[in-house]
């Protein structure tokens, strides 16, 4: 089937050939915003884009091949910018509720579909659903966390903007059913990144003692966790994916849960891929500052793996060739080198006050959003 197409990327493609309408019919002499967009954002897409042409340039060179495999890798780098430029010269939030309506409506069907799974086992293969998703039904936990994380964030954002306590107190039990399918899709990462989602709620609402009141709530669940992580082994079977969501908490000690050997497989690759980032941005001089060049898959090597056996190196060497090391850090950082995480993370120049222009004018316009309609 080839690459999968992200829902985000099927998204901004139908966005953008909309807008191209639009402007074809209305002309170009006006935009619909006026917001002013920070200089970096130009200067950071200018930069990947030469990057990848690098890149390109290479592999044509050298006889590698493998041009889609990282026009791929860069498309995914480069999409966030070019929705920020069309949203900050010509976006508008009409359509917002009913968009969000129709998401919430994906991520709740993939959830179902994930609970029922578990009742009928003999599901086997893939399920490809338009617009949807594209599920393996061999394997619908990570599917249920993913859904439900999202799922839970605009129940989260829906228990805000209404002004009606008895639906408030609707969507914040559907916030908690969702966190529920968190934690019992077993994800380690998913189970924080819910609950960091109140707590950034109310920093964008600039509401000082609930986010103190929640970081302290938030503090004091993992504090306990790291302090008595015997509670996770005492967890009856059934709930194994609960215990292995939750061990992401533990720092103190290190407990994997009872799944012991999938979820230290799973810690051995991302620690080899940390070393291997690391490695690949300090290489040299020019990796340092600049990063290095985005090759393509190696398929022969990959198929020729003994058995389908879990090759820890393997995996590695083809998530750094490929510029996917699953964290922020290490993709802009190694890939890019420190020019291009400079790029992302400020405006180029040091400034006292430690901020960050892009991130600043993204939650000034949020924080506008969310007053207008509170």
């Amino acid at each position: 089937m080839g690459f999968k197409i992200y829902s985000f990327e099927l998204g901004l493609a139908l966005t953008l050939i909309a807008l191209v309408v639009h402007l074809a019919m209305g002309g170009w002499e006006a935009s619909l915003r006026k917001d002013p967009l920070p200089h970096l954002s130009l200067i950071c897409f200018l930069f990947i884009f030469l990057h990848g042409l690098a890149s390109v340039y290479w592999a044509k060179y050298t006889g590698e091949g493998g041009i889609n495999n990282i026009t791929r890798s860069y498309s995914e780098y480069l999409w966030p910018l070019i929705f920020l430029f069309a949203y900050a010269r010509y976006g508008n939030n009409d359509g917002l509720p009913w968009a969000l309506n129709l998401f919430l409506g994906m991520f709740v069907f993939r959830a179902v579909l994930s609970v029922v799974r578990i009742f009928l086992p003999q599901m086997e293969g893939y399920l490809f659903i338009p617009g949807i998703n594209f599920i393996p039904l061999a394997n619908l936990e990570a599917d249920l966390r993913e859904s439900c994380l999202q799922a839970s964030y605009i129940f989260l954002g829906k228990m805000a903007l209404n002004r009606n306590w008895g639906m408030k107190a609707v969507w914040a039990f559907l916030w908690l059913a969702a966190g529920t399918g968190v934690v019992f899709g077993g994800g380690r990462i998913a189970v924080p990144l819910f609950g960091l989602g109140p707590l950034v709620l109310a920093i964008l609402y600039r509401r000082w003692i609930p986010t103190l009141t929640i970081a302290l709530l938030l503090g004091s669940g993992i504090l306990y966790l790291n302090s008595n992580p015997s509670v996770l082994t005492q967890l009856p079977q059934e709930a194994e994916p609960a215990r292995r969501a939750l061990s992401g908490l533990l720092f103190m000690q290190k407990q994997s849960g009872g799944d012991d050997f999938a979820t230290q497989q799973s810690d051995e690759f991302h620690r080899l891929l940390r070393e291997a980032g690391y490695k690949k941005w300090t290489e040299d001089g020019l990796t340092l500052f600049f990063g290095y060049l985005i090759r393509k898959f190696d398929y022969e090597s990959y198929d020729q793996s003994i058995g389908g056996e879990y090759l820890h190196q393997l995996k590695v060497d083809a998530a750094v060739a490929t510029g996917r090391y699953e964290k922020g850090l290490w993709m802009y950082l190694a890939v890019f080198g420190l020019t291009g995480f400079v790029l992302h993370m400020g405006d180029g120049k040091v400034k006292k006050e430690g901020e960050n222009e892009v991130l600043k004018w993204v939650i000034g316009m949020m924080r506008k959003e969310l007053g207008d309609r509170s």
